[in-house]
């Protein structure tokens, strides 16, 4: 999830570490009926705040709902705060571990046709929003209600960074930097799905757009940019990979 954030301004989803100041994971419990309860109190911070939203979270909600005392959850977490920087950190975990092994196995697929990897690569990305919608928008909205910032940008990805290296080894990208059209269109598809979640799918227009039909649209949209001649040139003199370490 950390990667998400980084390529959208001002979109400080639940997909960056930094969506609440200093957010970081929990130190992890070691026994196993402290991991046991540890467990238990992240899902129920979890439920809630999918279910109705961060205002419902509160640790003596959440305790009661994990089954454990109210200063157990302070012990553990310190505050409200600290908690959700770990339920943020086990969903940072959850999708990065999906989202890659979606991407893996597209990228592992040498059937498909270039059409089929931009396809099925727009679509892993975008499933994370719409199965997840609820949770993304509430770190969004906590974000941006603390006033986070968007990242500089200097620390590599891993989604961003296996989504472009996916399209830039399986498609003939006819733009004149490769590398820059497939970042441009991971980052599109980041902002317009963003920008939905948080939103609502007609905030923007009054046209109407379904699930399936906004996917479809993004698909055809990184499709033609990506695969489709072109006489425009690149304003950028260069788009290199970020360097290491």
């Amino acid at each position: 999830m950390e990667d998400l954030h980084r390529c959208v301004k001002r979109c400080g989803t639940f997909i960056d570490m930094e969506l609440v100041p200093g957010l970081g994971a929990a130190p992890q419990p070691q026994q196993h009926r402290s991991r046991r309860s540890h467990e238990r109190m992240i899902a129920a911070a979890h439920e809630l705040l999918a279910e109705q939203g961060r205002q419902a979270v509160t640790v003596a909600e959440v305790a009661s709902r994990a089954g454990v005392a109210v200063g157990t959850l302070y012990g553990r977490f310190g505050d409200k705060t600290g908690l959700l920087r770990a339920v943020h950190s086990a969903e940072v975990e959850d999708i990065n571990t999906n989202v890659l092994a979606g991407l893996t196995t597209l990228g592992d697929n040498q059937e498909l046709s270039p059409a089929q990897v931009i396809d099925g690569a727009v679509r892993v990305i975008v499933n994370v929003f719409r199965q997840r919608a609820a949770i993304v928008r509430e770190f969004t909205l906590i974000s941006t209600s603390e006033g986070i910032m968007q990242s500089d940008g200097s620390a590599e990805t891993p989604i961003a960074d296996a989504f472009r290296n996916i399209l830039r080894a399986r498609c003939p990208i006819t733009a004149p930097n490769p590398l820059m059209a497939a970042d441009v269109c991971f980052r599109i598809v980041v902002a317009a799905c963003v920008y939905r979640t948080t939103y609502g799918p007609n905030s923007e227009s009054h046209f109407p757009l379904d699930w399936d039909e906004f996917t479809n649209e993004m698909i055809r949209m990184c499709g033609s940019y990506l695969l489709a001649p072109t006489d425009f040139t690149s304003t950028a003199a260069e788009y290199a990979e970020p360097a290491s370490g």
